[in-house]
């Protein structure tokens, strides 16, 4: 989880927790 931990987090606040399962 380096850059695509960044990314979930990031992503978490955009989607939703979409990315949270990625």
């Amino acid at each position: 989880r380096t850059r695509a931990g960044r990314a979930i987090l990031a992503g978490r606040r955009r989607k939703g927790r979409n990315e949270l399962s990625a």
